[in-house]
């Protein structure tokens, strides 16, 4: 019962009044009583006082209990009636009383009085309720019934109660052909998929809403879409009085969703045809060219006098200008379809501008320019981020420099802008005094494909696109560049690059140890050349066999796979695009071989395409490395000594890591062996090697830290290539057995000592590169 309920107790008894106020207060009932002997009295207590609810004998002195009824208004009464009231009951009934209570003599009915009181209140409430039940009824059916969504009421057991206007308009059916029929009449407008039906018993299972799309089927037979949601009408108790399904055409939207889906698919089959022209471009470029730098190096070995020699080194500057221009084309195509993917390594910044500096110097001093690197103020060294594209950036930035310089100079000026939540800002600023860009010009440069003058592609060659490819990779970094420039007087790139600091600032300290004798190749190498292009067959040749290395030839990968049988190799070098099998077939072919020795044998994929995909699908299918022509000589031959004499398989014994003896730290015969004593040649590879190991040493050790053996062990036989170059036989001994460890997951508590024993063995080993490569450039 309500707290503080205000009952107007009419009567002319006034002992049952006072003997009802005693019970409530003896009984604590939460009812303030107003007694009131006639109408009169009542009818003062209603317009002055709050009353819930009226009690009154139906026969009173100045009236009666209609008039009751009229004086209670909206609010309940509760007639006290006697025995043979009956007729009056009935009639009171009907104009609206609550509810009767019969007076005995005894007066026991006033015990019952409170609790006739809180029934005649709830079902007033309830009345009400339902009111306003029926009110909202009227207007949620006026507002659906102009709708433009489909509506249909069907309670529990699937009978359809009501639908709207434009259900009918929708499907073209009348609302009598489905009002008071079952579920089962939805299978007249059901296309495919799930009946209607499934959907209701869903809801009823679940008591909650549901949506879902669907195709349905006019009168007419039309095809149309909708989207369909279920809505359960609950009761007070959780019980589901009616479902109220409201559907929405939604056919135009279907078809705009069925041209986007075409439309993709037009755009992706457009992309997949674009990397395919540009893998194909390159491959038709690649495979000549390759031909073309390997016999040029090969001719340089060569006794010439100094024409023939002029020549040589101009068709070889010409080759390589040429690989630059695919390279770039490559690299943009690939930032265009979003493909291009940064690194976040640790990495020497200083190392890296040295390295920077020591492959660009030479070309500044062809042109007597005078190549100058300073670092202004203090900051840190070791940073987080991709140092091969901070590196492209500063090699694209510094070659143009050089190339539009001719006398002056070249500065690349390095700065902190900020450093702050241990976050470098870089600022990077590469100066000339070259011939400079007209100021309305500056803003072009950055466009593809676009130079600062008509006459610049002719005069210095280059598609225009590396000052466009800067630009990305800096955004890509999320950095930012911008130029000045005045037309004769030269040009200035400023760069800000966000990079991480590094926790471990000492991370690329070099500390002093020894070196044991150097690497040496016993020649017994037998390699199958799998080849088709006559050109690249007579190269390949010449080169390995300059190697001192065997060779057979086999000219598509159905004789490959044919001699592997008859004859005994150490590794194949495969070409990928082969007549009547190619390489993949070749290498499948190979890998499914019964025999062991044949299918556990090395394969070395030789590709004219460069993009990362094609890469990716040599190595997925079961090919163990790969090399990109045109082939870098040094690069070729390191890979098949890798593979060739190495214990690629992960079942030899492990080498044991013994003190050196005393000797020097760098030994360059392993070098200069596969130089052929071309300094030059040297000086190239140390250059190399300088800029590379640094790269995937702080790559092997992001791999440790993540317990990434896989990654670790790809890189760590990348880099083997190079450090073997140092001719250090301890460095080739760790190496060796960061590969064991990683690639069969053995051991690998031990590959923390590993890697900082190498990391300290490599960096005691840089400055003497350094001072050979300066003293292979001078002599």
């Amino acid at each position: 019962m309500p707290e503080n309920l205000n009952v107007l107790f009419i009567t002319p008894k006034t002992e049952e009044i006072t003997q009802f106020e005693g019970l409530i207060r003896d009984q604590q009932i939460p009812i303030n009583l107003f007694p009131a002997n006639d109408l009169a009295t009542a009818k003062g207590t209603i317009a002055t006082e709050k009353i819930n609810t009226l009690v009154s004998d139906y026969h009173l002195p100045d009236g009666s209990g209609m008039e009751v009824i009229e004086l209670a208004g909206s609010k309940p009464v509760l007639f006290i009636a006697e025995e043979g009231d009956d007729a009056i009951v009935a009639e009171a009934f009907k104009k609206g009383a609550a509810d009767f209570i019969t007076r005995d003599d005894d007066r026991q009915y006033l015990n019952r009085l409170p609790n006739s009181i809180e029934y005649a209140l709830n079902l007033q409430q309830t009345h009400q309720r339902l009111e306003e039940a029926n009110r909202k009824l009227k207007k949620f059916s006026a507002v659906v019934e102009e709708t433009d969504n489909a509506v249909i009421l069907t309670n529990q057991d699937g009978l359809i109660e009501w639908v709207n206007k434009a259900f009918c308009k929708m499907t073209g059916f009348l609302a009598e052909e489905f009002i008071g029929t079952r579920g089962e009449q939805f299978s007249k407008i059901n296309e495919d998929g799930p009946s209607p039906i499934e959907h209701l018993n869903e809801v009823l299972d679940k008591k909650k809403s549901i949506s879902y799309e669907a195709q349905r089927r006019k009168k007419d037979g039309t095809s149309f879409w909708t989207n369909t949601n279920l809505i359960p009408i609950l009761d007070d108790d959780g019980e589901i009085l009616q479902i109220a399904s409201v559907s929405t055409d939604i056919t135009d939207k279907k078809a705009r969703e069925k041209e986007l889906e075409q439309a993709k698919k037009r755009a992706e089959a457009s992309e997949k045809t674009k990397e395919e022209f540009l893998a194909n471009m390159s491959h038709e470029i690649r495979t000549p060219l390759n031909a073309i730098l390997g016999f040029t190096e090969l001719l340089l070995k060569t006794e010439l006098n100094a024409a023939q020699l002029e020549h040589i080194k101009t068709i070889k500057v010409s080759g390589d200008n040429l690989l630059v221009i695919i390279n770039d084309i490559l690299d943009f195509s690939k930032i265009e379809a979003g493909k291009m993917e940064l690194e976040r390594i640790p990495f020497s910044l200083k190392e890296l501008i040295n390295a920077t500096q020591a492959m660009l110097e030479p070309k500044a001093k062809e042109k007597n320019l005078k190549f100058k690197v300073a670092r202004e103020g203090s900051f840190p060294d070791v940073l987080v981020g991709d140092p091969v594209r901070l590196s492209q950036i500063l090699l694209n930035l510094l070659n143009n420099a050089i190339k539009f310089t001719d006398e002056g100079d070249v500065t690349l000026t390095t700065r902190q802008l900020a450093n702050s939540h241990n976050i470098l800002t870089l600022g990077l600023e590469i100066k000339d005094t070259g011939i400079g860009i007209a100021e309305e010009k500056l803003p072009k440069i950055f466009e593809s494909f676009t130079q600062a003058a008509s006459d610049t592609t002719r005069k210095y060659g280059g598609t225009g696109l590396g000052i466009t490819i800067v630009r990305r990779l800096v955004k890509l970094i999320g950095g930012s560049i911008n130029v000045s420039s005045t037309l004769g007087s030269g040009t200035t790139f400023l760069l800000n690059l966000p990079y991480d600091i590094h926790e471990d600032q000492s991370l690329f300290d070099g500390l002093d140890t020894s070196e044991p004798e150097a690497l040496s190749f016993d020649g017994s190498i037998h390699i199958l050349l799998a080849e088709d292009n006559r050109i690249n067959q007579r190269l390949a040749m010449e080169v390995l066999n300059g190697f001192g290395f065997t060779v057979d030839l086999a000219e598509n990968g159905a004789q490959c796979v044919e001699k592997l049988k008859t004859g005994t190799y150490n590794l194949v070098l495969m070409d990928i695009q082969m007549p009547e099998m190619d390489g993949y077939q070749a290498t499948n072919a190979i890998r499914n071989d019964p025999d062991e020795k044949i299918s556990k044998l090395p394969i070395i994929a030789m590709t004219a395409h460069a993009m990362q995909e094609e890469v990716r699908k040599c190595m997925d299918s079961g090919m163990n490395d790969f090399i990109v022509k045109p082939f870098d000589q040094a690069l070729l031959y390191q890979k098949i000594l890798k593979w060739g004499q190495g214990d690629t398989t992960g079942t030899g014994s492990e080498p044991e890591l013994v003190s050196p003896p005393q000797a020097t730290i760098l030994d360059l015969d392993y070098l200069a062996h596969i130089a052929n004593g071309n300094k030059a040649f040297m000086a190239e590879m140390i250059e190399m090697i300088l800029t590379d190991v640094p790269i995937d040493l702080a790559e092997m050790e992001k791999h440790l830290e993540a317990l990434d053996y896989e990654r670790l062990h790809h890189i760590a036989h990348k880099a083997k290539s190079a450090l073997l170059m140092t001719g250090n036989k301890e460095i080739e001994e760790l190496i060796k057995l960061i590969n064991k460890c990683a690639s069969t997951e053995t051991d690998t508590h031990k590959l923390p000592e590993y890697i900082k024993k190498l990391i300290t063995l490599w960096y005691a080993v840089v400055p003497q590169l350094k001072e050979q490569e300066q003293a292979l450039k001078q002599g």
